[in-house]
C-alpha cells in the first residue's frame, strides 16, 4: 500500500516472484511447456491495504498442472523466506526505477495534471512526481513482514478457461458461467509445505544495469540528416550503414535499425508469411530468458516481419548495448532444429491468434478483408490458418535458411 511507498516491500517481492531468468519460477513452468505468460505484482489496494497477485498464462497442457504451479509457487516463497531479506535486490530495483524515472517521457498535459492530482492524496509535495515509483528507503523486516502473508491461508485462486464445463451458476450482469469452492484443507496442507524444486534459486545481479549514463560529446558539426558511413570491404556489396547522432533529446540511449530484405517473402506467398511469423516468434521465445535482464534495465528489442523480410530495431544505455546486440543477433542466427518441443507450443499459440480473429467485431473484419483485396502483403486469416497446419519445424528451418 501507499503506506510504505518508500520502501516498497511489494515492489521486492515482485520483482522475484515475477522474474522470468535463471533459476525462477517462470524458467521451470516455461520449459515443462505449462505457461506461457507470468506476471506477478499488486493489483488491487488503497491507502490502507492491498492485495498481491501472481497471473500466469496457462497452455493446454498447463490446465492440468494448476495445482502444481500453486505449490510451485509457495515454493519460490519458501526459498525467499529462508534467504532472508537481501539488500542487493532491493538496490538492483532502486537503480533501475530511478534511471526509468529520469528518462521517462513527459507524456501529455491532461494524463500528468491528473495523475499529480491523485498523487498529492498519498505522497508529500516534493514526491507527488516520484513517489508511485522510485525506491528510497531500505527496510529488511518490512520485506519479511510481506512475505509472512504470502500463504496458502490467505490465497484467492482464480482459475479462468472458455471450455471449462463444471459451472455451476451464472454471474448475474453478464451471465458468465463460474463456480466458486472453497480450497481443501488437504491442499492448503500440500501448499503449506511445498517440495523442494532443485531449480530454484535467487537470480544472479543484473549485468545490464547502466553504470554510466554520461552523453557522447557532440561533434563541432551536427548533420541535420543521417549520413552514411563508409564500407567496410568487408560488408560487400549487400549493406549498407547510415547514422546521425542525436542533439535534441540528449539521452545517453542508443536506436539501432536493421533491414533484412529477401526476394523469398515475394515469392513464396502465404508460406512465406507464415513461416516468417512463426520464425519470428521462435527468436522471440529463444530471447525470452537471456534478454530479461536487459529488458529490466531498460533495453529493448523488436523483430519482426516485414514484406520484404525482417526488420530488428535495438534500444539501449550507449555502454551495455554492445553485449545486447551479440545477444540478440545470436537468436536470430541460431539453429533451432531441436526445438520441436517449443515449436508446437508456438503453433498452438499462433493457432489460437488466428482461430480468435472470428470474434473480432464487424468493422474489423470488414476493414481486414479490404487490406486482403486491395494489396498482396495480406491474407486472409482462414487461409493462413490453412496453410499452418501443414507446417512443421522442418519448414520452418528451411525457410530461415533460405
Amino acid at each position: 500500500s501507499t503506506t510504505y511507498w518508500r520502501s516498497k516491500p511489494g515492489g521486492y517481492w515482485s520483482m522475484l516472484l515475477g522474474h522470468e531468468g535463471e533459476g525462477s519460477i517462470m524458467e521451470l513452468v516455461k520449459s515443462k511447456g505449462w505457461v506461457n505468460s507470468l506476471s506477478a505484482g499488486a493489483s488491487y489496494g488503497a491507502s490502507d491495504f492491498s492485495s498481491f497477485s501472481v497471473f500466469m498464462g496457462l497452455t493446454e497442457q498447463g490446465m492440468s498442472h494448476v495445482d502444481e504451479l500453486v505449490e510451485m509457487v509457495f515454493a519460490y516463497v519458501r526459498i525467499v523466506r529462508e534467504g532472508g531479506a537481501q539488500e542487493w535486490v532491493f538496490r538492483e530495483r532502486q537503480r533501475i526505477a530511478e534511471t526509468h524515472f529520469l528518462l521517462r517521457p513527459k507524456g501529455d498535459g491532461y494524463s500528468q495534471t491528473s495523475t499529480i492530482a491523485n498523487n498529492m492524496q498519498y505522497y508529500p509535495p516534493e514526491y507527488v512526481l516520484a513517489g508511485p515509483t522510485t525506491y528510497h528507503d531500505w527496510d529488511p523486516e518490512k520485506v519479511m513482514e510481506f512475505g509472512s502473508h504470502l500463504t496458502p491461508e490467505n490465497l484467492l485462486l482464480y482459475v479462468t478457461n472458455p471450455d471449462l464445463t463444471e459451472a455451476e451458476d451464472n454471474e448475474r450482469w453478464y451471465n458468465t458461467p463460474y463456480t466458486k469452492r472453497e480450497i481443501s484443507v488437504d491442499r492448503v496442507a500440500a501448499w503449506s509445505s511445498p517440495r523442494k524444486w532443485p531449480e530454484f534459486h535467487l537470480h544472479d545481479p543484473n549485468p545490464f544495469v547502466p553504470d554510466n549514463l554520461d552523453l557522447v560529446p557532440l561533434p563541432d558539426t551536427v548533420p541535420s540528416h543521417p549520413i552514411e558511413a563508409e564500407p567496410l570491404s568487408s560488408w560487400g556489396r549487400l549493406c549498407r550503414l547510415w547514422h546521425r547522432q542525436d542533439n535534441t533529446f540528449f539521452e545517453p540511449r542508443v536506436v539501432l535499425c536493421a533491414d533484412f530484405v529477401s526476394d523469398v517473402m515475394r515469392k513464396r506467398g502465404i508460406t512465406a508469411h507464415v513461416l516468417s511469423y512463426l520464425w519470428v516468434d521462435m527468436v522471440d521465445d529463444d530471447l525470452a530468458k537471456p534478454t530479461y535482464d536487459a529488458s529490466c534495465a531498460g533495453f529493448g528489442y523488436s523483430f519482426r516481419r516485414l514484406p520484404r523480410g525482417a526488420e530488428l530495431q535495438v534500444v539501449g544505455y550507449t555502454n551495455k548495448l554492445v553485449a545486447f546486440i551479440e545477444t540478440v543477433v545470436q537468436s536470430i542466427l541460431k539453429d533451432y532444429s531441436d526445438s520441436e518441443d517449443r515449436f508446437q507450443v508456438l503453433k498452438e499459440r499462433y493457432r489460437r491468434v488466428l482461430g480468435n480473429t472470428s470474434q473480432d467485431r464487424p468493422v474489423t473484419h470488414a476493414s481486414r478483408e479490404a487490406d486482403t483485396v486491395l494489396t498482396n502483403e495480406n491474407f486472409a486469416f482462414a487461409a493462413q490458418l490453412e496453410t499452418l497446419e501443414g507446417l512443421e519445424l522442418p519448414d520452418l528451418l528451411a525457410f530461415v535458411e533460405e
